[in-house]
């Protein structure tokens, strides 16, 4: 018995590291909503993300958007080919001028993506 305590509390509390992000939290700032969504439609169309993590740092707040499926993205950078087909990006928006301050990351797993 002591073992299944001792082994619960450890599971516990990897858990709680490893989670640093959160879909949406009520204490995201009331601006970052619509540019996740003005974002999501520039770059994906009608492919609507089915999670949005943010995280969130001094300067910063990054975004990681997944798709249920790759997608064309019309306004990626071209890296090795037009139009590349994507499922996880990632992008950070500034806390004082609400501006992008990068413009996009392919990742190949969400998980690449939150701890980029």
């Amino acid at each position: 018995m002591r073992r299944f305590v001792v082994l619960f509390i450890a599971v516990v509390s990897m858990l709680a590291l490893i989670q640093p992000v959160s879909a949406m939290p009520s204490s995201s700032p009331s601006w970052l909503q619509p540019k996740i969504e003005q974002t999501a439609r520039l770059w994906f169309g009608n492919a609507k993300p089915v999670r949005i993590d943010t995280i969130d740092s001094p300067r910063e707040i990054a975004v990681v958007y997944s798709l249920a499926r790759p997608v064309h993205c019309g306004k990626c950078p071209e890296l090795e080919f037009p139009n590349p087909r994507v499922q996880f990006v990632r992008t950070t928006f500034n806390k004082q001028t609400h501006a992008r301050t990068t413009e996009l990351t392919i990742c190949h797993s969400r998980r690449i993506c939150l701890f980029h």
